[in-house]
């Protein structure tokens, strides 16, 4: 808005262009109780246009009120870890705490461990680490009081367990180049091919036409490539994986963005992967044979922007974006291309939504089935799946955070595997493609 008294009539001085990623977020810690009243409160907001010409506008309000909690903060309930937990809790209004857990140690049963502490964490000592049985369910909570008034408060109890294993490492990321596909200014998906070394896919966001893009790890164009038949409402995201027919990669592009929650049904379009060199001009062409997958959810509409398929069962996996904890949804093998599939909730993840930074943009499954790595804008995690598990399990397994280069994805969408490691784009015009190589496991 510009300078000086704004009025009901004054024009806003810019405007926000056709991305939903261009949210304009506010964090209020305080409010003054004495501004609320008891029963209903009105929260008013004031929208003011750019011009008379331009576009609608909405937007979505969430307003959490905690009157002085006292709650537990981490490990997340049930998480599996693969290293010493730091515990961590709200002081609410107390000001000293008894720590109490449960521990199962080497397989000799459960000990309990209890003392007071003033701080509102614990880091647990490796040498306890060390002692605690794999996947055996370790209990812990929190007694708050209050010194001066001697009032006291039991938290809630949760639990974790030890993992067997460790974490994937990766070397620092690097750019390897950034898109130079002048018709590409909201990459909201990427996907490495097996079939073609060296290509991605990648495509706008709503409002393009029915296409996606090949490109190179510098990314350099290599062509355009048109869906017969298809539509471009929101596309979100782009993974490639098996199909009908043994031996063959497909394209399957996700038309799974809904933002306001109003689509009863959503598309997935499924297309043979064309052939395509990393070297090659940019080419222009139109790909027939195109499927669409037309799949509802069980528990109502929802926007998402995560897109997989299992290499290993042919499934597909789509993670909705804006619930407090993601959930995923799986439309197992084989799909219908006539009828509505309705699809399977699986599972949440622990990932907990605490502002818009926090939704889920992407996913992919690494070739070979055994991983899942999901970003949001500010962080990406990988799980590992359990051998001969469901995919879903593995979101019950350690999570491991991984790197972003936050500073060049400012609305980073789009995440793949690629030769072990995993790479990573962002929308807006010319994005730097981001690669970061894998150095252990």
């Amino acid at each position: 808005m510009p300078a000086g008294e704004i009025t009901f009539d004054t024009w806003a001085s810019s405007q926000v262009i056709r991305a939903e990623s261009t949210w304009y977020q506010t964090n209020v810690s305080e409010i003054n109780a004495s501004n609320l009243v008891n029963g209903t409160n009105t929260i008013a907001v004031e929208i003011h246009q750019y011009s008379p010409t331009s576009s609608d506008v909405s937007f979505d309000l969430q307003l959490t009120a905690v009157a002085n909690a006292f709650i537990l903060i981490s490990p997340p309930n049930g998480a599996a870890l693969f290293d010493p937990p730091t515990f961590e809790w709200t002081s609410g209004p107390y000001n000293a705490f008894l720590f109490y857990s449960i521990f199962s140690y080497g397989g000799y049963g459960y000990y309990p461990v209890y003392f007071w502490l003033s701080d509102t964490s614990f880091q647990m000592p490796a040498n306890w680490w060390d002692l605690l049985a794999a996947d055996e369910r370790c209990y812990w909570a929190v007694i708050g009081v209050n010194r001066r008034t001697w009032d006291w408060e039991v938290s809630d109890v949760w639990l974790f367990k030890k993992a067997p294993g460790q974490c994937p490492q990766f070397d620092e990321g690097f750019p390897t180049g950034t898109i130079k596909i002048e018709d590409l200014d909201e990459a909201s998906g990427l996907a490495a091919s097996q079939k073609n070394p060296y290509v991605l896919w990648t495509h706008n966001d709503s409002g393009d036409s029915a296409r996606v893009f090949a490109m190179n790890a510098l990314g350099t164009h290599l062509g355009t490539y048109n869906l017969s038949g298809a539509s471009n409402r929101d596309w979100e995201d782009i993974a490639i994986g098996p199909g009908p027919i043994d031996g063959v990669d497909y394209l399957y592009i996700g038309e799974i963005g809904d933002n306001s929650a109003v689509y009863p049904s959503i598309k997935v379009y499924r297309v043979p992967e064309p052939q395509a060199d990393a070297n090659q001009p940019a080419v222009n062409l139109t790909l027939t044979g195109v499927e669409t997958i037309t799949l509802q959810y069980p528990d109502g509409a929802r926007d998402a922007e995560t897109l997989m398929v299992d290499p290993v069962t042919k499934d597909i996996y789509i993670i909705s974006k804006r619930d407090d904890h993601p959930r995923v949804y799986r439309a197992a093998y084989p799909q219908s291309t006539s009828q509505t599939i309705t699809m399977e909730y699986k599972c949440e993840l622990l990932w907990q939504y605490q502002t818009l930074r926090d939704w889920v943009t992407a996913g992919d499954i690494s070739p070979n089935g055994l991983e899942v790595i999901v970003r949001s804008y500010d962080s990406a995690s990988i799980w590992q799946r359990p051998t001969n598990g469901n995919l879903w399990d593995a979101f019950a397994q350690p999570e491991c955070p991984v790197q972003l280069l936050t500073e060049t994805e400012t609305w980073g969408e789009a995440i793949c595997f690629v030769n072990g490691g995993y790479m990573t784009t962002s929308e807006g015009k010319y994005s730097a493609i981001n690669y970061f190589p894998r150095i252990s496991d």
